[in-house]
């Protein structure tokens, strides 16, 4: 995905496909999500100038510094940092272990069931509904000849 959206892709038919055309499936679109969410923040590119590689602070702090102390230093890496989301675990292995272990792949699944509960899509506009309806009856036409 990195390659492709690198090279221009701005689309990616198979997010959440498993194998080739194998199958479908929401945990791995979930994982796939998280993996959009990386490529997205490296193609956005990263901002190098004397502001961002901090010239004039490093000319004040000097060899010795504290270079994480400085604002500057603080609001730029908040900036340019991508972090991945709460799916990903940040615990040691003994507060993982005694929050019950659950894997990756498990917190995905917890989360696709989370938003399939909670998400309530804006429903079509009356006109766009009318003509998908209007498709799949002229398919069902073709296809039952």
């Amino acid at each position: 995905m990195l390659l492709g959206a690198l090279a221009g892709a701005d689309m990616f038919g198979h997010c959440g496909i498993c194998g080739t055309d194998h199958a479908g499936s929401l945990t791995w679109l979930g994982v796939d999500n998280e993996l959009a969410a990386y490529v997205k923040r490296v193609v956005r590119g990263f901002d190098v100038s004397d502001e961002t590689l901090a010239t004039k602070v490093v000319g004040e702090v000097g060899p010795k510094g504290n270079y994480l102390a400085q604002e500057n230093t603080a609001r730029h890496f908040r900036e340019e940092l991508w972090l991945c989301s709460q799916l990903w675990t940040r615990q040691s292995f003994d507060a993982w272990e005694s929050d019950g272990s659950k894997s990756f792949a498990d917190r995905i699944a917890d989360e696709v069931n989370r938003l399939l509960g909670e998400h309530k899509p804006e429903p079509l506009d009356e006109a766009l509904s009318h003509e998908v309806d209007r498709i799949v009856e002229c398919a069902k036409r073709q296809l039952h000849k």
